[in-house]
C-alpha cells in the first residue's frame, strides 16, 4: 500500500514535471517569438517613420526647388513686361500723343491696339491716364475697372507697383504701368493689361505629381490668384481664399518681386495618404513573410542593398560617360546628329503644345575643302571648332546648335512666335547674324614642335537653308526642306540665305 502510494505519487510528480517542462518550453518559444516579433515590429515602425519622414523631406525639397524656380521665372517675366511696355511707349510716343490730342479718334485707338497685339501675344487691354492717375478717355467697353485705376493712381504717387490679379467686365488680368519719358509733352501713364495665361503655363510646367503650384496674395486673407489651370475665372470655388486644409498643406512659399504674390506649393493629401498606405502594406507584408528569418538576414540584406546601391552608382556614372560620347560631337562638343534628332522631335512636340513656330537652319561651309587640301585636317578641325563657337554665340540658350557631319551644321530655333508674319523677320535677322559672323576671317595657330608656330588666315562663307515648322510637321519633311533650301543657296552663288518655299 505504501509502495503503491509512493509509486503513484512519483508517477504523478513525473507527469506534472513533464507538463511543467512542456509548458516551460512552449512559453520560452513564445517569449522568443514574441520578443523577435516585437523587435521586428519596432524596427519596422522605425523604418516606416523614417520613410515617411524622408518622403516628406524630399517633397519639401522638391517644393522648395520648384517654387523658387517659378518665383524667379515670374519675377523675370514681370521685369521683362515692365521693360517691354516702356520700350513700346518710347517707340510709340508720337502715335499716343496724336491720340491724346483727339481721344475720339477711333482710327488712332485701333492703331495703338494693333501695335500692342503685335508686340504682346497675350495683350488684353490698355488705358492712358494723366500723371495723377485719372483716365484721359472714357472706357465705354468696361475693360479698365476700378482696381486698374486704383493701381495706376497708387503708382503715380509712390512709383511702386505690385502686380496682382483683378477682374473687369470680361476676365481676370494683371497690369503693367509705364510713365511717359517725353520731357516736351504732357506727362502721362500707359497701363497695359495681360491675361495670366503665361503665368499658368509656368506653374503647369514646374508642377510635380502630387503637388499643386499656385500664386496667392502675400497678405491676409491669402487669396488664390493663379493655378496651373489659369486665373481666378478658371478656378471653381465659391470664393478665392485658400481653405484651412490647403493652408495646412502648404510646404513652402516664395515671394515674387514687383508683385503682391507668393508662389505656394501645396502637397495633395491623397498623394501623402497613398504613399503611407503603400508603405504600410509593404512593411506589413514584409513582417508576415520574414518575421522568423529577418533577424539573421537583415544585415545581409542591408549589405546587399549597399552593394547594389554602389553598383548602381558606378553603372550610372559609366552610362553618363557612354551617353555623352554617343550624343556629342567629340571635336566641337556640340550635339551630334543622333541627339539633334531627339531635340527636333521634342521641338515639334513643344511647337504643337505652345502654337509657336520652330525653325531649322541647315548650314554648309562654302570653301572648306580647299583649306583641308592645303593645310590638312588639323587646320580644318581648328576652323570647325571656331565655327561652333561663333554659332553658339549667335543664338539663344533655348536654341540648339548641332554638327551634322563634315562641314555641315544645323541650328534649331525654338518658340519663335505664333504669328508667321512676325516669325520670318526674326529668323531672317538671326540667319543674317550667323552668315555675317561665319563670314569673318578665321585666324588659326598651328603648334609646331621645335619651330615657330604657323599662322593660317582663311576666309570661309556659309550657305544657309531655312525651313519653318510647327507641331503638325513631319520630322523628315523638315530635314528635307531645310537641306533643299541650303542647296538652293549653293546653286545661286553661295554665301546666301534661302528660305524654303513653305516659309514664304
Amino acid at each position: 500500500m505504501n509502495y503503491s502510494t509512493k509509486q503513484i505519487k512519483d508517477t504523478s510528480r513525473q507527469e506534472c514535471s513533464s507538463k511543467r517542462f512542456t509548458v516551460k518550453n512552449f512559453s520560452i518559444s513564445q517569449l522568443i517569438l514574441i520578443s523577435i516579433s516585437a523587435l521586428i515590429f519596432i524596427v519596422l515602425i522605425l523604418v516606416y517613420v523614417d520613410r515617411i519622414s524622408s518622403f516628406e523631406s524630399s517633397q519639401r525639397a522638391i517644393a522648395h526647388t520648384s517654387g523658387s524656380e517659378v518665383a524667379n521665372q515670374i519675377t523675370y517675366i514681370l521685369k521683362q513686361r515692365q521693360r517691354q511696355v516702356l520700350l513700346f511707349l518710347e517707340d510709340n510716343q508720337s502715335l499716343i500723343q496724336q491720340f491724346l490730342t483727339d481721344t475720339d479718334n477711333d482710327a488712332k485707338f485701333e492703331e495703338i491696339q494693333r501695335s500692342l497685339r503685335r508686340t504682346f501675344p497675350d495683350y488684353f487691354a490698355f488705358t492712358i491716364t494723366d500723371n495723377q492717375g485719372e483716365p484721359l478717355f472714357v472706357d465705354f467697353e468696361g475693360y479698365v475697372g476700378e482696381m486698374c485705376v486704383l493701381d495706376i493712381q497708387t503708382y503715380s504717387k509712390t512709383k511702386l507697383y505690385s502686380a496682382r490679379i483683378h477682374p473687369n467686365s470680361y476676365k481676370f488680368h494683371y497690369d503693367v504701368i509705364a510713365e511717359s519719358t517725353n520731357q516736351d509733352a504732357t506727362p502721362f501713364f500707359l497701363m497695359v493689361t495681360f491675361e495670366p495665361t503665361e503665368l499658368a503655363n509656368i506653374l503647369k510646367v514646374a508642377q510635380y505629381p502630387g503637388h499643386e503650384l499656385m500664386l496667392i496674395t502675400d497678405n491676409s486673407p491669402q487669396l488664390l490668384e493663379v493655378t496651373a489651370l489659369g486665373g481666378r475665372d478658371k478656378i471653381s470655388r465659391d470664393n478665392y481664399q485658400l481653405t484651412s486644409d490647403e493652408l495646412s498643406k502648404v510646404l513652402v512659399t516664395h515671394s515674387i518681386e514687383h508683385s503682391s504674390w507668393l508662389t505656394a506649393d501645396v502637397l495633395q493629401p491623397e498623394f501623402l495618404s497613398e504613399y503611407r498606405q503603400t508603405t504600410l502594406l509593404y512593411l506589413g507584408a514584409f513582417l508576415l513573410m520574414f518575421a522568423l528569418v529577418i533577424a539573421t538576414s537583415f544585415k545581409l540584406l542591408r549589405k546587399e542593398e549597399q552593394l547594389r546601391y554602389r553598383s548602381e552608382l558606378e553603372r550610372e556614372e559609366l552610362l553618363n560617360k557612354v551617353s555623352k560620347a554617343a550624343l556629342y560631337d567629340s571635336l566641337t562638343q556640340l550635339p551630334n546628329r543622333y541627339l539633334f534628332d531627339i531635340q527636333l522631335k521634342q521641338a515639334i512636340a513643344g511647337s504643337k503644345r505652345t502654337g509657336c513656330y520652330g525653325t531649322m537652319l541647315f548650314l554648309d561651309l562654302d570653301n572648306f575643302k580647299p583649306l583641308n587640301d592645303t593645310y590638312g585636317h588639323v587646320v580644318g578641325d581648328l576652323l570647325l571648332v571656331e565655327v561652333a563657337k561663333r554659332l553658339t554665340k549667335c543664338v539663344r540658350d533655348i536654341d540648339t546648335v548641332s554638327r551634322f557631319g563634315g562641314d555641315e551644321f544645323v541650328v534649331l530655333l525654338n518658340n519663335i512666335n505664333i504669328d508667321d508674319v512676325i516669325s520670318k523677320p526674326q529668323v531672317e535677322a538671326i540667319a543674317e547674324k550667323i552668315r555675317s559672323s561665319l563670314s569673318e576671317a578665321y585666324v588659326m595657330t598651328i603648334k609646331n614642335e621645335g619651330v615657330s608656330d604657323t599662322i593660317v588666315k582663311h576666309h570661309c562663307t556659309v550657305s544657309i537653308g531655312v525651313a519653318f515648322f510647327n507641331g503638325h510637321t513631319d520630322f523628315n519633311d523638315i530635314l528635307n526642306r531645310a537641306d533643299a533650301a541650303m542647296y538652293k543657296s549653293k546653286s545661286e552663288g553661295r554665301n546666301q540665305i534661302h528660305f524654303d518655299k513653305k516659309a514664304s
